[in-house]
């Protein structure tokens, strides 16, 4: 097996919606630095301008925000992609923007809100890990325990491997959100 190493990078975030998939990509990103970035993150806040309802740009922007750890900026649009996702719950992207509402709200403070967005993701999507890995680091962050603990459960027994128990050890070990 082989590793392809490109000389360029390109940010890419796919987007379902109801017109298919889309996935508005920032090309050559290694050479913008952070105003070319940021500047693209404008490029996609003028698509919504032209059309609020873009749910690709809106995404897009989300995300890349959140990459530059900007959550607050995030959130608003991460907030709109969730109340206006219940027609596409089936659709893995809006587990994925779920998870990051909860990521950005508890980067906030907002823990019950966090709690909220991370269980909707686990409804929406019950074998992905990383809504339960979000609980469970706010559940032992506020000192419940018990909720910690069949969080962890829960998680090891659908991914019941050793690595996936390692890995639940070591973000509890850690005792705060991580990447």
């Amino acid at each position: 097996e082989t590793l392809v190493h490109k000389k360029y990078v390109h940010i890419g975030i796919a987007v379902d919606t109801p017109d298919g998939l889309m996935v508005p990509v920032v090309r050559d990103a290694d050479t913008l630095g952070l105003a070319g970035i940021e500047a693209a993150i404008a490029d996609f806040g003028q698509a919504l301008e032209r059309d609020p309802g873009h749910l690709p740009a809106r995404a897009s922007r989300a995300l890349l925000l959140v990459e530059a750890g900007d959550h607050a900026a995030a959130l608003a649009d991460l907030e709109e992609i969730a109340r206006r996702s219940p027609a596409h719950a089936d659709h893995r992207m809006t587990g994925l923007m779920h998870y990051y509402l909860g990521d950005c709200l508890a980067q906030e403070g907002r823990l019950e809100e966090a709690e909220q967005a991370f269980q909707k993701e686990v409804t929406l999507f019950p074998h992905l890990t990383r809504a339960r890995n979000g609980l469970a680091m706010l559940y032992e962050a506020s000192g419940r325990t018990d909720l910690t603990a069949r969080t962890i459960e829960a998680d090891c027994e659908l991914r019941s491997t050793l690595a996936m128990k390692a890995r639940s050890i070591l973000i509890l070990s850690n005792g705060k959100l991580s990447r």
